[in-house]
């Protein structure tokens, strides 16, 4: 499933097809940008958006303030996959 495409969007995220069997092993792919598992976004968020954003993927000269929409963004799509695995596997551990 993808969250976001190049086409509307400084991101291409999807649901990646080869995840694991359990909700930990679920993975959230940002291309260019790395992958993460449920988990590892389940635990800290914050620090996977700063693993992307040391890649510095997006930058091309943008101001303070759109580079920050941009990342903010991310973690939206990044929520919305913890949203959706949580659906998926309901009967998992929180």
């Amino acid at each position: 499933m993808s969250y976001s495409r190049w086409v509307d969007s400084k991101w291409y995220t999807y649901w990646h097809c080869d995840s694991g069997p359990t909700r930990d092993e679920q993975i959230f792919q940002v291309c260019l940008g790395g992958y993460f598992s449920y988990k590892e976004l389940k635990e800290d968020l914050e620090e996977c958006l700063c693993r992307v954003m040391e890649k510095d993927i997006i930058s091309d000269k943008l101001s303070d303030n759109k580079y920050c929409q941009y990342f903010m963004e991310l973690g939206f799509y990044m929520l919305m996959f913890i949203d959706d695995v949580e659906k998926s596997f309901p009967d998992s551990k929180v």
